[in-house]
């Protein structure tokens, strides 16, 4: 009986279902480690004939934590840019979400994704995901549901400003070396951020402060986007703060980590 029991208690661990929509009480959450103070968890959510994965790194202990939807850039997933940036996230106190996007697979799909809306950046199918990672946190018994934060990095920059524009229970966002387009596309960079860009037309709808911090030698997304970006923002008086970094080209996060991370700890900090 003792060990029915043991079992039981284990399996639960395997498959904690959370209260609120069906589809999120079918979440299957796996404790992959725990490293100096944190703890990491592989999550599967089925969604109809598909299902999204991910990770979600937290602070040992009970919380309640703010928390992070990390979103990853083209190529990148949530196994090596998710848990890498959630591991500086959960060290200062943050638990962090990250779900891998259609643009992980950018190589072998392209721009346009491997069926209609299931695009690269700020597509339907992305937003979605990102929005079901929300749903997941509000879930979770550590997490403070009214301190959920968005950070995104080039097509999972893109995709942040997507997500804001549709969802008010983002407390804060930080957008790093994206923008967003101008309609005026003149290179292939400039068509493919066409692409991958929400529409301008719903800047108007975001709720939240930005915090954007963009490279001015960015070779990919030129500084333009985050500077049109800014003054839309303005345009709508909306909280946002632009920081360029002299110099610096679109791998900003990789080569100027320690200061880029003040700046969004400091950002953070402040709305929650």
């Amino acid at each position: 009986m003792k060990l029915i029991v043991i079992l039981l208690v284990v399996f639960s661990i395997f498959l904690m279902p959370l209260p609120g929509n069906a589809e999120i009480t079918s979440l299957h959450l796996t404790k992959k480690e725990t490293e100096l103070g944190l703890e990491l968890y592989h999550y599967n959510l089925p969604i109809g004939d598909r299902s999204i994965n991910g990770y979600i790194i937290k602070p040992e202990g009970r919380g309640l934590f703010p928390a992070v939807v990390v979103n990853h850039g083209g190529y990148a997933s949530s196994s090596n840019f998710g848990i890498g940036v959630g591991k500086v996230l959960a060290k200062k106190g943050y638990v962090a979400i990250a779900c891998d996007y259609t643009h992980k697979e950018l190589k072998r799909y392209g721009l346009r994704g491997p069926r209609i809306g299931w695009g690269a950046g700020a597509s339907e199918e992305n937003i979605f995901r990102a929005l079901k990672n929300i749903e997941i946190l509000k879930g979770l018994e550590y997490v403070d549901r009214n301190k959920i934060l968005m950070l995104g990095n080039s097509m999972g920059g893109f995709l942040t400003v997507g997500v804001i524009q549709k969802s008010v229970s983002i407390k804060a966002a930080v957008i790093i070396v994206a923008g967003i387009k101008n309609g005026n596309p003149q290179n292939s960079a400039d068509r493919a951020i066409e692409v991958i860009s929400p529409p301008e037309e719903l800047v108007g709808d975001i709720s939240c402060p930005l915090l954007l911090l963009n490279g001015a030698d960015d070779e990919k997304v030129n500084i333009k986007y985050p500077k049109h970006f800014k003054s839309l923002l303005n345009r709508y008086n909306k909280k946002s703060q632009l920081i360029i970094y002299p110099g610096v080209g679109h791998d900003l996060l990789r080569r100027n980590q320690t200061e880029v991370f003040e700046e969004i700890f400091n950002f953070f900090d402040a709305y929650i």
